[in-house]
């Protein structure tokens, strides 16, 4: 691929390591036979100057998140993350929730007249016209009458020990490739 950096990383669609390029799969290659690579990315991926190995960056299964300062703890050239994440309260400030409710009785006064039921059943034989039938009426006398509400107990739920959740956001899959024959990057 023409007018690549030595350095370069592209997401591509292949299946094949195109030459001149190498597969961002975090592992060692050798400083003598990359060493246009070695010297532009040094030891940032892994490797040493013992081992005579140099790393290339490891972005399988791993999104690419440019290089400067967040809010919290800020990314450095080379730094990487976990894909899982557990939620724990410390990092989260403090904070409450109002529940508006009433304790004690409640009482709820029912007014009605007299003769006027909650409900009266009717049936109708085949050959006549619905008749009210006879027997229980169902009637609230007049007056005041207790309600009793059933109580609830409220407070927190989780589990003890925070678990890691999956933080994935939708994804498409590509690979990337790192450039070690190319055009020498300048420096100002």
């Amino acid at each position: 691929m023409a007018d690549a950096f030595i350095g370069e990383i592209r997401a591509l669609p292949y299946s094949f390591v195109p030459q001149g390029w190498m597969l961002c799969d975090g592992s060692l290659h050798s400083i003598q036979t990359y060493v246009p690579l070695h010297a532009v990315i040094g030891y940032l991926y892994g490797g040493s100057p013992q081992s005579g190995q140099f790393g290339v960056p490891d972005l399988r299964s791993r999104v690419v998140v440019g290089l400067g300062t967040d809010l919290i703890s800020g990314f450095a050239l080379g730094q990487g993350n976990k894909s899982g994440h557990a939620t724990v309260s410390s990092p989260l400030p403090l904070h409450s929730h109002t529940l508006n409710g009433k304790m004690g009785p409640h009482i709820q006064s029912v007014n009605t007249p007299a003769n006027n039921w909650l409900g009266v059943p009717t049936y109708q034989t085949p050959n006549s016209t619905p008749k009210t039938q006879q027997g229980k009426r169902y009637e609230v006398p007049p007056g005041t009458h207790d309600v009793h509400l059933n109580s609830r107990t409220l407070g927190t739920a989780g589990v003890s020990t925070p678990q890691a959740h999956e933080n994935c956001q939708p994804y498409q899959t590509v690979a990337y490739f790192i450039c070690s024959e190319g055009t020498w990057p300048s420096r100002p």
